[in-house]
């Protein structure tokens, strides 16, 4: 359902265990009992363990910051829907788990809070906790000390469920897991490329292949712009200037280790950098300038985004601007920009002389495709390739007619296939295979990979095991929703 997170899965499955551990750390104040079903405050209730809106705000924050990083914080509506059901489904998966404690009368100590939290080292002061260093990090965080102290516990009663329900893994186990990764397969395989197989390419079907992929062809937006530019060498600056401008941002002037300088040494940076106060403030009136109509700005017609007359700075911002609107100052390498766009085109097809030899080329590529697959099925059958010998998942050095990345990406294929014969394209070739023998188990690779495969059968176990739990648990508790948007 959510594709492109179960594409990251491996993150996904470590906030949820994670992401409670944002508020571990608490402080020795106020221990006691905690009602976790209270609701007041609460966006959801399950079974008896209430989700404050606080510990949902907090798992989506977590959520939403590693992804908006890794987008680039170019995440879509749909993609927040998505994270807020990530967050709060994993609230919900631990609010199982404590009604499991809950119903089986499991207690976090005082005494285990305070060791738990005498760990964190947010509270350490000279290598030990301090309390008044608690006090203040809980202050800065504007967070009660009982609220975290709550989490604490919480924490600590989830992990004490998960010990219990952690199974340890058996031989048979690690030799299955060990079989499914180091499963061998005996291969002989044959490699088609472009010399395989003979194509032809005519101006018409180049032509033709233009008309049915103009979308693939497409020129760059354009824009009429008016605009102001305030060089920073048409600026004039004193000592005086500069001198002031150090005083006020001394902090800004370091060596590359960080130390300060002194005006002696950043002179000639503080000077353009009050050269550049300088354009700013003029730029700043000539923006509104430029917006009553009292300015006589330059004009670029239909110039495109990666046109050489305005930097690419100034053409970002374009790009956002709405129609007749006049852009703030935008700084450049050497000046500072002030832009009206008046008129936007869009982008259209480039004409099919200009793309010709692309398009020939993309023409070209599909024919290839199409030839060397009808080749490789016609030859499947009867086709007498290499013998590599036995090939496991991992073995990319024993197929030296591949590069490494064309071999890995061949051996996850094969494995994933079920056929004894096949085809397998890769970018510009195809590969046939035959897997004359299999080995379900590689004794060799097991003796050597004893910590590999151990720990890939604990996180297999364990999570099946989870998934188990938590099916079951959500049977047997509901789930109450008091705050629609989630």
């Amino acid at each position: 359902m959510i594709t492109w997170i179960q594409k990251r899965k491996k993150f996904v499955v470590g906030v949820m265990a994670v992401t409670t551990f944002a508020f571990v750390g608490a402080g020795f104040v106020g221990w006691g009992s905690y009602d976790y079903g209270a609701k007041s405050g609460n966006i959801a209730k399950v079974g008896e363990i209430g989700i404050s809106g606080g510990e949902y705000q907090q798992q989506y924050n977590n959520i939403h910051n590693y992804y908006s990083k890794m987008f680039e914080g170019q995440l879509t509506d749909d993609q927040i829907a998505q994270l807020k059901e990530v967050a709060f489904t994993g609230l919900v998966n631990q609010a199982y788990m404590l009604n499991l404690a809950n119903e089986l009368e499991m207690i976090v100590s005082e005494e285990e809070i305070a060791n738990e939290i005498a760990t964190q080292t947010q509270f350490h002061k000279e290598g030990k906790f301090d309390k008044a260093t608690y006090l203040k990090v809980l202050n800065s965080a504007r967070q009660q000390a009982k609220e975290y102290e709550a989490s604490v516990s919480k924490q600590l009663l989830i992990e004490k469920i998960s010990e219990m329900i952690n199974l340890p893994i058996t031989q048979g186990e690690q030799k299955t897991v060990a079989a499914s990764i180091f499963m061998a397969d005996k291969l002989s395989i044959k490699v088609l490329t472009d010399s395989d197989v003979k194509i032809d390419i005519a101006d018409a079907e180049i032509k033709a292949y233009y008309e049915s992929h103009k979308l693939n062809y497409m020129g760059e937006p354009s824009f009429d712009v008016s605009y102001i530019k305030v060089s920073f060498a048409d600026m004039q600056a004193t000592i005086e200037d500069a001198k002031n401008y150090f005083d006020a941002k001394s902090a800004e002037f370091t060596n590359p280790e960080g130390k300060l300088l002194t005006f002696e040494e950043a002179k000639d940076e503080a000077m353009q950098k009050a050269l550049m106060k300088k354009a700013k403030k003029t730029a700043l009136k000539q923006h509104v300038a430029l917006k009553k109509g009292k300015a006589t700005p330059s004009e670029a017609k239909g110039i495109s985004y990666t046109n050489k007359t305005l930097p690419l700075e100034v053409m970002q911002t374009i790009e956002s601007q709405k129609i007749a609107s006049v852009s703030k100052p935008v700084a450049s390498q050497d000046a500072y920009y002030v832009a009206r766009v008046d008129r936007k085109y869009d982008a259209k097809p480039l004409p099919y002389e200009a793309v010709k030899f692309m398009a020939a080329n993309g023409l070209k590529a599909d024919k290839m495709k199409t030839a060397l697959n009808e080749s490789a099925n016609a030859q499947l059958e009867a086709f007498k390739g290499e013998n590599i010998g036995f090939v496991t998942r991992d073995d990319v050095n024993k197929l030296t007619m591949l590069s490494p990345e064309e071999a890995s990406q061949f051996l996850g294929q094969l494995f994933s296939s079920k056929s004894e014969r096949g085809v397998i394209e890769l970018a510009g070739k195809v590969v046939l295979f035959h897997i004359m023998e299999q080995k379900l188990f590689d004794e060799a690779k097991y003796s050597s990979n004893g910590e590999f495969i151990s720990s890939n059968t604990e996180k297999l176990k364990k999570s099946l095991l989870d998934a188990a739990v938590i099916k079951q648990l959500s049977d047997k508790y509901s789930v109450s929703k008091f705050y629609q948007g989630i």
